[in-house]
């Protein structure tokens, strides 16, 4: 795994981590990212990934992440989970979205083609 919580971080590249093709956990807690500035390469196979506290705004663009089990995006700023996240995550088992601002039309079903959803958190939403 790879720990960079709380190091002021303002842009992810695909290029950052290219070739690190066994990382399989990624923790940016803390930091500056925004959503635009947030991008991986498909050969990272994360199974978790970490973005809590980090001023995202929007989803952050994970479609690719096909072995993703674990993500969280507690305290981000986001406002709603897009549609297409449940078909394209079909790993995906936690998903954890507490102390946002997604109201419950910015919530879309969320067991996803597979069920394959176990943990959907959604606490201190409005």
């Amino acid at each position: 795994y790879l720990s960079l919580n709380e190091n002021e971080i303002s842009e992810v590249t695909g290029a950052m981590f290219r070739n690190m093709t066994k990382l399989t956990q990624l923790y940016l807690d803390h930091n500056y990212l925004k959503s635009n500035s947030f991008s991986l390469p498909e050969s990272v196979n994360l199974t978790l990934l970490h973005l809590v506290g980090n001023p995202l705004m929007a989803f952050p663009d994970v479609r690719n992440m096909t072995t993703l089990l674990d993500l969280r995006l507690e305290h981000t700023q986001l406002t709603s989970i897009p549609e297409e996240i449940f078909s394209k995550l079909t790993s995906l088992r936690i998903l954890n979205l507490a102390k946002n601002q997604i109201t419950i039309d910015g919530i879309p079903d969320v067991a996803g083609p597979n069920g394959t959803l176990v943990n959907l958190y959604l606490s201190d939403n409005p």
